[in-house]
């Protein structure tokens, strides 16, 4: 068979997620090749057949495209992701530039990402500015060991730390000039509107009890307990949750708290300074 037929045999199934985009990520990550694959006219291997159906029958059934090539770029690094932890995205590259943005100009900044996940927002901005120095915290076993092959994937180990801690309860962190956070943010309510590969990823990261709020009130209170004075809490929201992020943070005590938007006009991350 030729590359060309099976592209356009499996796209013309019309089943869910089979979009040109998502193809071409499973034919490029089997052949190595970059597309379009449509125009190859030449023979196809029987084993790069086989594994090209078995990873489009996966993503027929809902599994994310992402956990089925087993890797995903984020802000122009790699990072491992599987099942069981919560999926890099496009959207999250805003936190990475406002704390890139506010950590410029300090000399050797102390940052925490907290709910760290696959640490994609620690890891990039240790990446991108090599003073900084991270303690990424995870809770959960599965997204943890993605965590820690992440940083040696980065090859980060000596500035990004693992620490394995419930975000929830007081940290032994102190002196920060900074904390991240993406926290779980969805409300159950919302679960039945959400895509079935969304569905895919671990609640522990995606819902959050309070209305989706609880970790927005425990995260002021790690912030005050662990930055310096004048450092800053950023987090990401859910677009619908700007207005009552801000009130926790300026009851809270934090001063400058501004929300942010995302490059497709959402709210999408709220950040308040540690007074002096």
């Amino acid at each position: 068979m030729l590359i060309r037929e099976l592209y356009e045999e499996i796209l013309g199934q019309g089943l869910y997620n089979f979009s040109p985009f998502n193809l071409n990520c499973i034919f490029e990550e089997i052949l190595g090749e970059n597309p379009p694959f449509s125009f190859r006219c030449k023979e196809i291997s029987q084993s790069d057949e086989d594994r090209i159906r078995s990873m489009s029958g996966r993503l027929a059934k809902g599994e994310p495209l992402q956990y089925i090539l087993g890797s995903w770029e984020f802000y122009g690094y790699p990072f491992y992701v599987g099942e069981g932890v919560l999926i890099p995205r496009g959207d999250t590259e805003l936190l990475v530039k406002l704390a890139l943005d506010f950590l410029k100009d300090r000399e050797k900044p102390k940052i925490a990402d907290l709910c760290a996940g696959t640490g994609c927002i620690g890891i990039a901005a240790a990446r991108e500015n090599e003073r900084v120095s991270v303690e990424a915290v995870e809770l959960y076993e599965k997204a943890f060991e993605y965590l820690e092959r992440n940083i040696r994937l980065n090859r980060v180990d000596e500035r990004v730390k693992a620490l394995r801690a419930d975000v929830l309860k007081p940290l032994d962190l102190r002196e920060l000039d900074m904390i991240i956070s993406n926290p779980p943010y969805i409300r159950e309510d919302e679960r039945k509107s959400l895509d079935i590969e969304v569905k895919k990823e671990p609640d522990t990261a995606l819902f959050a009890p309070n209305g989706g709020l609880l970790f927005y009130k425990e995260l002021v209170k790690r912030g005050k307990e662990s930055l310096k004075k004048g450092g800053a809490l950023l987090v990401e929201t859910g677009y619908l949750q700007r207005e009552e992020v801000v009130r926790i943070f300026e009851d809270a005590g934090y001063e400058k708290v501004e929300a942010f938007k995302d490059l497709s006009g959402n709210q999408r991350a709220v950040m308040g300074i540690m007074p002096f």
